[in-house]
């Protein structure tokens, strides 16, 4: 089951894993990157269903102000939080599952600011599904 899960995942090109790394650093780039590349477009699609279950009029704002939006919405929002947690763990090997027990609030921090950036690079992605609704 774990070598399924782990065929699923993209592979990231520019991927480097060296000796002077943190277990920490080891996991994001390993685990955390290639889950967070294969979840892309339901984290897109949570953030702007977040958006709009919120009424926060996302395509009125400046690039600036949705940066600022987003940081918001995923620091402010508990159950979003633990919605972006679950899909995050629902893709880990029990190893990984194991590695991330040893530290999650750390790890936590880590996804939401891992999250954040990227759904601040694809704002453009947002939009179009806002202004389908």
């Amino acid at each position: 089951m774990d070598d399924n899960r782990l065929e699923l995942r993209p592979e990231i090109s520019t991927l480097n894993v060296m000796a002077q790394m943190t277990v920490e650093e080891v996991f994001q780039n390993t685990t955390l990157r290639p889950i967070l590349k294969l979840q892309n477009e339901l984290l897109l699609r949570l953030i702007s269903f977040s958006f709009n279950a919120s009424k926060v009029e996302f395509t009125q704002m400046t690039p600036a102000k949705q940066d600022g939006a987003i940081v918001t919405l995923i620091q402010g929002d508990q159950a979003l939080r633990n919605k972006i947690i679950g899909i995050v763990i629902g893709q880990f090997t029990l190893e990984e599952f194991d590695t991330y027990s040893l530290s999650t609030s750390h790890f936590n921090k880590r996804i939401h600011m891992m999250v954040i950036e990227r759904i601040k690079s694809q704002k453009q992605e947002i939009e179009k599904q806002l202004s389908k609704n």
